[in-house]
């Protein structure tokens, strides 16, 4: 198929996401209908279905490398060694479903933190500067750390989060030991549906 049809497509599988996440917003669901991780590869959206790519990312493994990812102040992503950690992937903080389900994290990480002592970040492909105005012009917390890969796919698809069709990350949860070490993945089964997990 050629690049230019291809991009087109794409574009409006984007618009239809956004559109479709519009009319999710009164409505946010938060789902335990959860993906096998490393088994299923087929997730929902509306009536249409998308697949996953295979990545490296498993259980009992090490993260993938995170070479190339960054942060809103454009620097190499920090994550901090001795803590246990929570890395939420969403599709894009542009689509209402992502703004809701940080506005509610950035209102109760705190207390989350507080609670499992976990690090807390959120990954998307959205680019540095849009992550930066959205964590201005939303007041989000400060404990929220945000990663971007945009310049880098690399992480995108070694992760196995990746929505083929879309080039964006599934909505999931990845939960991390002090070592990096992946202990669980949650992927809720439609990408409009939030990950339902404890303490959250």
């Amino acid at each position: 198929m050629p690049q230019v049809q291809t991009d087109v497509m794409g574009k409006r599988k984007k618009r239809d996401l956004n559109n479709a996440s519009k009319k999710e917003k009164a409505m946010q669901i938060y789902s335990k209908d959860f993906l096998s991780y490393g088994k299923e590869y087929k997730i929902t959206f509306g009536h249409q279905n998308f697949t996953l790519g295979r990545g490296k990312l498993a259980i009992g493994k090490k993260l993938p490398d995170t070479k190339g990812l960054m942060t809103p102040s454009l620097t190499a992503p920090y994550f901090i060694r001795g803590k246990r950690k929570l890395i939420l992937t969403v599709p894009s903080i542009d689509t209402p479903v992502c703004e809701s389900q940080i506005k509610e994290l950035s209102g109760s990480v705190d207390e989350y933190y507080d609670i499992t002592g976990r690090e807390v970040y959120v990954v998307s492909v959205d680019t540095p500067y849009a992550q930066a105005r959205f964590i201005k012009d939303n007041n989000i917390n400060e404990r929220i750390n945000f990663i971007s890969a945009f310049a880098d796919d690399n992480f995108l698809y070694a992760s196995g989060l990746c929505v083929l069709e879309l080039n964006v990350f599934a909505r999931s949860a990845i939960e991390c030991d002090e070592r990096d070490i992946v202990t669980n993945v949650y992927i809720t089964k439609d990408i409009t549906h939030i990950p339902l997990i404890a303490h959250m």
